[in-house]
């Protein structure tokens, strides 16, 4: 791949005077709604591949989580409309008169997630899954039944992506905080914690503000007093985990919406582990990047990665691999504090050749020689090893969400 490289002497995102982070757990109903429609297009290209021996066209980067309606109860409530799942876009269902039940199959794994996922979520009577996946258009059909350049499909469409790396201490606090939680949610300790757990970050030099979104399961609730000295646990619980990460001065709020004289109306209690059940909607495209945050100091882009095919949307492909090269870079190229990498295709266009390959590294000023040469070691590498990319990518290796 062509490519251009820019040293750069700015400063590092985590050395910047303030910075702000997002992450949305894996409950949260934005990361459900990629997290399973990624999964259908990881499932489906497995079976487009064992029986053709390609991935054929799809695109599942739509989907919508219509949130349902709930009563929670001290002790356990009940589910009194279902949540709606709404998936699209577009996929191959009959070729050489094979069929595929695109809805069927959309179903089924949207299942398995939620029994894979969520510990007190019942997909069989909580939420209904609705297709509205449908044929792709011809012209992008068309770009999978035309020769391949090289090996390579034609980009199906003219987009920009970006790639960072490495995380900033911010990034990976968030990203530990909200895993720490997740892995102790299945334990008899905190076994009230839904799976809806989203934080915001900020930094302010080396201060930091966390305000934590937790969804309470009310079965495990057995009253406000109850509610409140379990919230406490999550703070203090959360206060031990940034400790292990350095961070000295801190502050943490938890449901910061809480209003104990409510009674249960004041508290974030759910029956299922995520606010989509009463409160809140889900879309793809809405959570985290494919690094797994949202970060308002980075560069950043507007296409979702989740449900895009792995062999022509470079949505997906130029989003990865713009920050396996950023990650790589950091990884081999001792005076580089931090990488940037930007992608940029067009329609019907090879993916291996993109429009634009460029590649911010950012270095104290003294090394800029120093660098150039490794830095074009690093890329001209991960661009001849662009297939076995691919491969990874089509095997769902690479989380996006």
């Amino acid at each position: 791949m062509k490519h251009s490289i820019y040293i750069s002497n700015d400063v590092p995102v985590g050395k910047q005077p303030f910075e702000i982070v997002e992450r949305k757990g894996i409950g949260h109903p934005d990361t459900i709604c990629d997290s399973v429609m990624n999964r259908i297009s990881v499932e489906l290209s497995k079976r487009y591949y064992e029986d053709y021996g390609e991935v054929l066209h799809h695109n599942l980067d739509k989907a919508l989580l219509a949130a349902g309606k709930s009563k929670v109860q001290f002790g356990g409530g009940k589910i009194i409309e279902p949540m709606r799942l709404f998936m699209g876009d577009r996929a191959t269902s009959v070729i050489n008169e094979k069929e595929y039940n695109i809805p069927l199959i959309a179903k089924e794994v949207g299942i398995d997630w939620f029994l894979d996922n969520m510990k007190q979520f019942d997909p069989f009577e909580n939420i209904e899954f609705i297709s509205c996946i449908s044929e792709g258009s011809i012209a992008l059909q068309n770009i999978f039944e035309r020769e391949p350049n090289d090996g390579y499909l034609g980009a199906n469409d003219t987009s920009a992506s970006v790639g960072y790396a490495p995380y900033s201490k911010l990034e990976d606090t968030l990203l530990f905080v909200e895993s720490e939680l997740q892995k102790v949610s299945r334990t008899k300790r905190f076994n009230f914690l839904g799976e809806d757990i989203k934080i915001m970050g900020i930094r302010k030099n080396q201060s930091l503000d966390l305000t934590v979104a937790s969804a309470m399961l009310d079965t495990h609730i057995s009253s406000s007093g109850d509610y409140v000295d379990k919230k406490l646990a999550v703070e203090e619980y959360i206060s031990y985990l940034i400790g292990k990460k350095g961070w000295h001065e801190h502050k943490i709020i938890v449901n910061a919406l809480d209003d104990e004289e409510q009674g249960i109306n004041g508290l974030y209690l759910t029956t299922t582990g995520t606010s989509a059940e009463s409160g809140d909607s889900g879309q793809v495209g809405r959570g985290n990047n494919v690094k797994g945050v949202i970060p308002m100091n980075r560069p950043g882009t507007a296409e979702a990665a989740p449900g895009k095919n792995p062999v022509s949307h470079v949505g997906k492909i130029y989003n990865v691999f713009a920050n396996n090269i950023a990650e790589h870079v950091v990884e081999y190229c001792e005076y580089v504090s931090e990488c940037y990498v930007w992608m940029v295709s067009k329609i019907g266009q090879p993916i291996d050749k993109p429009s634009l390959l460029a590649v911010r590294p950012i270095v104290l000023p003294s090394n800029n020689d120093k660098i150039y040469n490794k830095v074009r070691e690093v890329v001209e590498w991960e661009s001849e090893n662009f297939d076995t990319f691919l491969e990874q990518l089509l095997s769902g290796k690479y989380s996006v969400c």
